[in-house]
């Protein structure tokens, strides 16, 4: 019985971290790829701006 509580909370606890990390994981993806556009388009109005002259 207290092996099956062990095990219980165990995975419990492992899934509370897989679904933390999974969460994690897609706000950072989320956030770089909205920080990645803005470096884009940074970097084009850059280039723009050096073709312009």
């Amino acid at each position: 019985m207290k092996a099956a509580r062990t095990f219980l909370r165990a995975s419990i606890t492992y899934t509370a971290v897989v679904v933390s990390y999974l969460v994690f994981n897609f706000y950072a993806n989320m956030y770089t790829r909205k920080y990645r556009v803005i470096l884009h388009i940074q970097q084009l109005s850059v280039i723009n701006g050096l073709h312009g002259g």
